[in-house]
């Protein structure tokens, strides 16, 4: 299979679905963690959210008081998701206790996602 060998400086995942992140490390391109690897979105307007992140340092994304707790997954029921109602982006894989209950998860996966969101922008 011949297929097109093109050089990039970064290939990473904007979200879309879990998958993109998988396959990305099945494929070895996934060389560090970005904020969007394990998340999903439904609504298109999602990616021009992530398009303004690149622009304002992702300020406004994840912020608590735009989490919106959504129904247990049955594909996930070890995690609570959360929709940020700003962004549209589910963050399906990153918490495990409600945030209400547990702020110092909260705060956890916030500065991970923020020194994500910091690599991402350095790359």
């Amino acid at each position: 299979m011949g297929g097109n060998k093109e050089q990039y400086d970064l290939v990473c995942s904007l979200g879309g679905n879990c998958a993109v992140a998988h396959n990305l490390r099945l494929r070895g391109l996934r060389l560090f963690s970005y904020p969007f690897d394990w998340t999903y979105f439904e609504e298109d307007t999602a990616i021009y959210k992530i398009a303004d992140g690149f622009k304002d340092c992702f300020q406004h994304h994840l912020l608590k008081e735009n989490l919106i707790e959504l129904p247990v997954n049955p594909s996930h029921t070890d995690c609570v998701q959360y929709k940020d109602d700003y962004s549209k982006i589910v963050w399906a894989n990153h918490f495990h206790s409600k945030i209400l209950i547990n702020e110092s998860e909260y705060i956890q996966v916030a500065e991970k996602m923020k020194k994500r969101c910091q690599r991402l922008l350095k790359h």
